[in-house]
């Protein structure tokens, strides 16, 4: 039946991108970030700073726990079976991109949390910021893609 049809259409598309571990694990590193921003601009930011490093501890956790959820994100989130047709018009394919530029962008950030080999050149964290950029996007449209489906069902 329609109804049914439609439904099915719902359940394949509406999917949450992201597994439950992937969404704690983003969430943690959000709230690490924030935290130290409260330590720079309220507290004793000078106490978290990691020894021979300009990183506070909570920012460094941070960096690596976005790494982890990229992980998590790419890993382990879909029900549905990979197929080597691409289409930047299908949600998923969309998803997929933003899922790998998420990971490539967290990938650069570690590297130049543990490495600093970007302090003289604003190159990688301009890259990281790009990555991430199109990452948003990605997930952005394939929202929209998403959304149209409801629209199309309702």
């Amino acid at each position: 039946s329609l109804m049914t049809n439609s439904l099915k259409k719902i359940r394949k598309h509406a999917a949450h991108r992201r597994s439950l571990m992937a969404a704690l694990t983003f969430g943690l590193a959000a709230f690490l970030a924030v935290i130290d921003l409260c330590f720079y601009y309220f507290g004793n930011y000078e106490k978290t700073i990691i020894i021979g490093s300009d990183r506070g501890i909570a920012d460094a956790l941070s960096v690596h726990m976005y790494l982890v959820s990229a992980a998590f994100a790419v890993t382990g989130r879909r029900e549905r079976p990979r197929t080597w047709q691409f289409s930047l018009l299908h949600p998923d394919n969309l998803e997929d991109l933003g899922d790998l530029f998420f990971l490539i962008g967290s990938l650069v950030d570690v590297v130049l949390c543990d490495y600093h080999f970007d302090d003289n050149t604003s190159f990688w964290s301009t890259l990281s910021s790009f990555l991430w950029f199109f990452d948003a996007c990605f997930y952005l449209r394939s929202d929209l893609l998403t959304k149209s489906v409801y629209v199309e069902v309702a």
